[in-house]
């Protein structure tokens, strides 16, 4: 670093990102707290020089798909009196209130199974997204348990750090799955897809969000192929490592099945065919419009999501009335299905823009969006600002 008193010692960092999808997560944070929290509200963004992307390049064999994308992006869709959006009446699979109606959902995203199960680019090029972890779990059992061939269970081993007196039992333990975490009990098939969890070896391609495809089975070892990215085709040996979340010590393989898999973790990954599993809205910034741009068409989307009632959905507290509300959720699917959509345009850049940030310094030449070259590019002039003050967001990992 030749300018210690410069952002990033004076050299040019590149960053990339859509503020329209999800941001960072702030354990029970407010709205404004999430916000502030993103790389725009911090102290160096305005010595950025802003770039911009206007081409949907995954959905642009659908425009139309294309063009309903980026108005749920921006919040920009037509919205009823209980400000949720109409879902495409072709990419919705219908509701009934019965729980065949998530086996109807796995049949349009997994047809004819038992056909493919050793098809690598069948499994891989399909997934089930929901927003919680329990319904990610709830579904991937469900598909571990169509899925034909040998089984093997691994448990994890749990355990309290600094927990003399053994206040926390392991069978306590055992109960819980933090986020971010593989569950106590594993079952896995060869063939099935699993996600890594943790940052093992990203020079070989093992970087948390890898999706592999289990080979075989050994005590201590998963044995998987990568199946996605630069490194796909690459055989590996998965080790069972110890993971601690917080006062917790779990050790297990830092994998979980991913016929299913939630919202956040889909994020940046493109997917073929998508099915999105809504049994309540989703409840952050961009969550939705996450779920449907993994498709690149809506033909290879489908959406199982509770409608709303007359237009709206109102939860209501009396229990007696359930069965009451489902008939008459059932009655207005004719109607359209609606759905939350929720978008903090506080947080976003221009309308119909995906943005790239590159930080300068003086000497440094412009890099162009259009991927031209930088011949002629001229130096950028800009005030050099010796920044002595501490972040004003301490939060935000600079430099790293």
């Amino acid at each position: 670093m030749d300018q210690p008193r410069l952002p990033f010692g004076g050299k040019t960092m590149v960053f990339g990102g859509d503020f329209r999808q999800v941001l960072p997560v702030i354990r029970k944070g407010t709205r404004s707290q999430i916000v502030v929290a993103s790389l725009r509200k911090s102290y160096i963004w305005e010595s950025m020089t802003h770039l911009k992307l206007v081409r949907n390049m995954r959905a642009q064999s659908d425009p139309w798909f294309a063009g309903y994308l980026l108005q749920n992006k921006d919040g920009t869709e037509k919205t009823n009196s209980g400000g949720e959006i109409r879902l495409p009446n072709e990419v919705c699979v219908p509701y009934t209130g019965s729980d065949i109606d998530l086996d109807g959902l796995i049949d349009c995203i997994f047809p004819r199974l038992d056909e493919n199960m050793s098809n690598t680019s069948y499994i891989t090029s399909r997934a089930i997204l929901s927003t919680r972890n329990d319904w990610v779990d709830m579904i991937n059992m469900r598909m571990i348990g169509r899925f034909q061939g040998d089984q093997m269970v691994y448990h994890s081993f749990d355990s309290a750090v600094d927990d003399p007196h053994n206040y926390y039992p392991p069978e306590f333990l055992n109960t819980l799955t933090p986020n971010g975490l593989p569950p106590h009990i594993l079952k896995l098939k060869i063939g099935c897809p699993i996600i890594l969890l943790r940052n093992i070896d990203p020079v070989n391609g093992l970087c948390n969000g890898t999706r592999l495809v289990v080979c075989g089975f050994q005590r201590n070892s998963i044995d998987a192929e990568i199946v996605l990215g630069q490194h796909a085709g690459k055989r590996i040996f998965l080790p069972c490592i110890p993971l601690c979340p917080s006062d917790d010590e779990m050790k297990q393989f830092p994998v979980r099945l991913s016929f299913a898999m939630t919202v956040n973790k889909a994020q940046g990954q493109t997917i073929p065919n998508v099915g999105v599993y809504l049994p309540e809205p989703v409840f952050s910034h961009g969550q939705l419009y996450v779920a449907l741009s993994r498709a690149t068409a809506r033909s290879n989307i489908k959406i199982l999501a509770i409608p709303a009632i007359d237009g709206a959905s109102k939860k209501k507290k009396n229990k007696n009335n359930k069965k009451k509300k489902q008939e008459e959720n059932i009655l207005t699917i004719s109607d359209g299905i609606y759905t939350k959509n929720i978008v903090y345009k506080e947080a976003g850049t221009p309308p119909t823009l995906l943005a790239t940030y590159c930080l300068h310094t003086p000497g440094c030449q412009e890099i162009r969006p259009n991927g031209s070259d930088n011949k002629g590019a001229q130096p950028l002039k800009t005030k050099q600002r010796n920044i002595k003050r501490r972040p004003k967001f301490p939060h935000i990992a600079v430099g790293k």
